[in-house]
């Protein structure tokens, strides 16, 4: 897994959590993070439910997206130990009980490591959510450049290619369009 570069080069031993988790929050749109135990149905486990509250518009948290998983790896533990983490309004940890030593730091950078693929691939989907169809325009396979001209509604878009000479309209879906973000084959043009 690839992490970034203030991640790598902590020492996990003299970690400060705080400065760690704000600047995990910050790099991730997080403003907060829920956790809480619960069962998997499969094995009766205990496993951790989270809920994390990404931030949509940092003056109103009503505007934020919240999205709920839960995990069952290494770090499933983690409700054990932790309530929840916020960076917003104010830092605060709420820790299970007190920490009964600085090992729960470790705990907590393990848990944000643990799921940090998950975040960037939802932080992906929201943008690619956040993406206004009509009026932009957009580049297929890095070479096919269309602008989105209207929404015939029931999925379905026009656009125009946008070629040397002629400018032909041609009929899209919204859901190939989307699928393409997603993929990558399609994007947006600045």
């Amino acid at each position: 897994m690839q992490t970034p570069g203030f991640i790598n080069n902590m020492d996990s031993q003299e970690i400060n959590i705080k400065p760690f988790i704000l600047r995990y929050f910050e790099q991730h749109e997080i403003r907060s993070i829920n956790i809480s135990g619960t069962f998997n149905i499969n094995n009766e486990k205990e496993i951790s439910h989270i809920h994390i509250s990404f931030i949509n518009d940092h003056d109103n948290p009503d505007n934020d997206y919240v999205v709920d998983f839960k995990i069952q790896d290494e770090s499933s533990e983690i409700f054990q130990f932790i309530k929840s983490i916020r960076s917003d309004p104010e830092f605060n940890i709420d820790y299970v009980g007190k920490p009964e030593n600085s090992g729960v730091n470790e705990i907590i950078r393990n848990f944000l490591l643990s799921i940090q693929p998950r975040v960037k691939k939802i932080l992906k989907e929201q943008s690619v959510q956040n993406i206004k169809y009509v009026g932009n325009t957009f580049l297929l396979n890095n070479t096919t450049r269309f602008t989105v001209l209207r929404d015939e509604g029931e999925g379905r878009l026009i656009i125009q290619i946008l070629g040397d000479d002629d400018n032909q309209e041609a009929k899209l879906s919204a859901h190939s369009l989307l699928d393409g973000l997603y993929l990558g084959t399609i994007q947006p043009v600045e």
